[in-house]
């Protein structure tokens, strides 16, 4: 009898779940839920908009019926992010990671080669890996910039696939315009850049790269954009890529009849069209972010890198894990880094200014 052929580079691939860290604090800890501030997922912290309950609300009348398309959807994103752009550069999925996932699947063949950043959003290599990828590793600068000398020299005939990620997760750090526009110029046209700038919204720096750019001008490239920070539905898994429509209509060859759900579909809509909640966000996460970044920068046994997203990466004297448990004890909830190629760091979120002022209070203990 014959048995299934696994594939060996999913055999290799690690398993992700998920789930709900909070959970976990209260029985582990015994800790009251209300008392729980989860400063470790990036999430938008602000409670999620009327306007968006609403819209879910009325889609629920309908679970019968198959979702709508989600062409309305796509138009609705194009004309929010303007310059241009037409439903036919909007591709939707089900959270970053499934275009991500998606991308991947329709330009790697086993063999292929593509590049990423290190330290940077691991779902990259594992996406990569479980289709038979050989990773190439041009990492980051000591500083966490981008070493273009470093990429470029990393780039072959087999280069399929260059992840730049802007502002990088998890340094908060950006890829200048003069970075780009040198990586630009020099890339071979086999190479797709897919430039991830889920925190774009959050930017500062003047000098950070304007991908959109390189879209008009139809150039091999795709951005990956997320409903998870700025419009706050991580729990719903929605996610979406900008790019020239040759490249789009590709890409959604690959994907299945009826992908996207009629709540999320509905929601994302709602989520879109309300300006005052995106505001709202953008607002409180900038002046939370130099109000945290002042504090952190002050303690000793702690270096903080400055950001240009809604977290701060920091490194502690103590060592990252002793730290992370015992800020759980206290019911702060942060990333440590190993999982993203940074041991001995941690990832702390921009939250509401309450959840703020508790990772300030109970952080300088945790650190002795």
């Amino acid at each position: 009898m014959q048995t299934l052929k696994f594939r060996q580079s999913q055999i290799d691939s690690p398993i992700y779940k998920g789930g709900n860290p909070i959970s976990l604090l209260v029985d582990k800890y015994g800790l009251d839920p209300a008392a729980i501030y989860k400063l470790g997922s990036n999430e938008n912290p602000l409670a999620t908009p009327d306007s968006v309950k609403e819209a879910v609300a009325a889609a629920l009348a309908d679970l019968n019926r198959y979702p709508p398309s989600s062409d309305d959807l796509c138009a609705q994103l194009a004309a929010y992010i303007g310059r241009q752009m037409t439903a036919e550069n909007i591709l939707v999925g089900n959270g970053g990671c499934e275009v991500l996932d998606l991308i991947a699947k329709s330009f790697i063949d086993p063999g292929d080669e593509a590049i990423i950043c290190r330290p940077t959003f691991p779902v990259y290599d594992l996406t990569l890996r479980r289709l038979g990828a050989e990773v190439v590793y041009a990492d980051l600068n000591d500083d966490f910039s981008y070493d273009v000398d470093r990429i470029l020299a990393a780039v072959t005939d087999k280069t399929r696939l260059l992840y730049l990620t802007s502002p990088n997760n998890p340094t908060g750090t950006v890829l200048t315009q003069a970075q780009q526009d040198e990586i630009m110029s020099r890339l071979p046209a086999h190479v797709l850049v897919v430039a991830d700038e889920v925190y774009w919204q959050f930017n500062s720096d003047k000098q950070m790269a304007d991908t959109l750019r390189y879209v008009n001008e139809d150039a091999n490239v795709i951005i990956l954009h997320s409903f998870s920070k700025l419009f706050g539905l991580a729990g719903l898994r929605m996610g979406y890529g900008i790019a020239p429509a040759r490249i789009i209509n590709y890409l959604q060859r690959g994907q299945l009849p009826f992908h996207m759900n009629a709540v999320s579909v509905t929601a994302g809509m709602a989520a879109v069209a309300d300006r005052d909640h995106i505001e709202e966000t953008i607002s409180m996460t900038l002046t939370e972010r130099d109000r945290m970044f002042a504090a952190l920068d002050s303690m000793p046994n702690l270096k903080v890198q400055n950001s240009q997203a809604n977290f701060f990466l920091v490194k502690p004297e103590k060592d990252s894990k002793e730290v992370e448990v015992a800020l759980q004890k206290e019911g702060v909830i942060v990333r440590e880094l190993s999982g993203f190629y940074m041991p001995g760091y941690l990832r702390i979120s921009v939250g509401r200014p309450e959840e703020n002022s508790a990772l300030i209070e109970k952080l300088p203990s945790a650190l002795t």
